[in-house]
């Protein structure tokens, strides 16, 4: 949708690309962190007086971006009603205008002291002159499917859900209201992902020998219970379906502290023939040992 305006534009760089040697997911939901306050800001949104928050994404990645890319972002409201706002945030290569993602993410409006606001009329005004249609492109696939479900930590666990991260947040990893960024959060989940395709069975030194990684297609994530500088997290992941292709994941992320569910996110994660740069089928051995991991319903 070339007619959107410019919200953000960068540059893809080596150490923001991972194990399959393109940008990692996290960086997607990073430009839409870059993105979002200047989309606010072209609504006439005050920043001295309000900010949103984010607390849904939904990605899907169409194509893969290397070291040395452009990043253009642009962006448009979906629809606002009271303190809510659904966006649409395009991530395309800057020099040939490819679509890479496609982001609808939903945020809150803020007043500095962190209550609930509804968004001023003059921004609603605007966003609505504005509003597009989500795109058929952004449309949600698998992870539209259901629900996300909201397990305690004992409720996950006891439904076959497992460890695959724990940690520390630091300061470099929130924004400036002390909060945990949405990128952040992606970040987690990316750096289990090693620990998800171990734990359900997969042989990662042996992929890597057969010119084998993973990748994940498509995201959808909550952030609810907020995390800060020196917040104690864990993170548990299951298997909700798996095809021939594809595993239907979902992840957990914990308030080690509290034990509050901090984020949920469900994703598509798929094998990645490194050479072709397409996705790979999974075995007949694989799909029979992953049918018995499937978690059980909440």
């Amino acid at each position: 949708m070339s007619d959107l305006p410019v919200t953000a534009r960068g540059f893809v760089n080596t150490w923001q690309c991972d194990e399959n040697d393109h940008l990692n997911v996290q960086f997607y939901t990073g430009w839409a962190d870059e993105a979002s306050p200047h989309l606010h800001a072209m609504l006439g949104l005050d920043g001295a007086q309000f900010r949103g928050v984010a607390v849904e994404d939904s990605i899907r990645y169409h194509r893969e971006m290397i070291a040395a890319d452009g990043v253009e972002v642009r962006s448009a409201p979906l629809q606002v009603t009271g303190e809510r706002l659904a966006a649409y945030h395009e991530i395309r290569n800057g020099y040939d205008g490819t679509v890479a993602a496609t982001i609808r993410r939903v945020t809150l409006c803020r007043s500095l002291d962190s209550a609930n606001a509804p968004w001023p009329q003059d921004f609603v005004t605007a966003a609505q002159a504005r509003q597009i249609e989500l795109p058929e492109q952004a449309r949600a696939r698998t992870v539209g499917t259901r629900p996300l479900p909201r397990p305690t930590l004992a409720q996950a666990f006891a439904a076959g859900a497992f460890e695959t991260g724990r940690g520390t947040i630091h300061a470099g990893e929130c924004a400036v209201n002390g909060r945990i960024t949405p990128r952040a959060i992606f970040g987690r989940m990316s750096d289990a992902a090693g620990f998800v395709w171990q734990g359900l069975g997969f042989d990662r030194a042996g992929m890597r020998e057969q010119r084998l990684g993973t990748v994940v297609v498509e995201y959808r994530c909550r952030y609810m219970a907020r995390l800060g500088t020196g917040s104690r997290f864990v993170l548990l992941s299951g298997l909700l379906t798996a095809t021939d292709r594809i595993l239907h994941l979902v992840h957990f992320i914990y308030d080690a502290d509290s034990g509050r569910l901090a984020a949920v996110a469900d994703g598509v994660g798929m094998k990645l023939d490194l050479e072709a740069r397409r996705s790979a089928k999974l075995t007949d051995e694989d799909r029979t040992r992953l049918a018995g991991r499937v978690m059980m319903t909440f």
